[in-house]
């Protein structure tokens, strides 16, 4: 599971995430998919699968497995999140 990192600082406006990293001080902008998997972050893969095949109907489920993982990579790589408990 994942959390927010504690130096985030993030406002959503007409559907779009605006993130700063107070740290870095670094910017990101985050829409569409990537909202919905941000706004389910604490939720489990299959979870956030099922949250976007009902926004966007019966994807392949591999395919959107595929592209959660790597969007959940993108980021923890970016420090926009981190695991909880220490789990990774």
């Amino acid at each position: 599971m994942y959390r927010v990192n504690s130096n985030i600082i993030f406002c959503e406006e007409e559907g779009v995430l605006t993130l700063c990293n107070l740290n870095s001080g670094e910017f990101y902008e985050i829409a569409d998919v990537g909202l919905i998997i941000w706004n389910s972050i604490c939720k489990t893969t299959e979870e956030i699968i099922e949250e976007i095949n009902n926004k966007y109907g019966n994807q392949n489920t591999d395919d959107v497995r595929k592209d959660v993982e790597n969007f959940v990579k993108d980021l923890l790589d970016t420090n926009l999140i981190e695991h909880t408990n220490g789990n990774k």
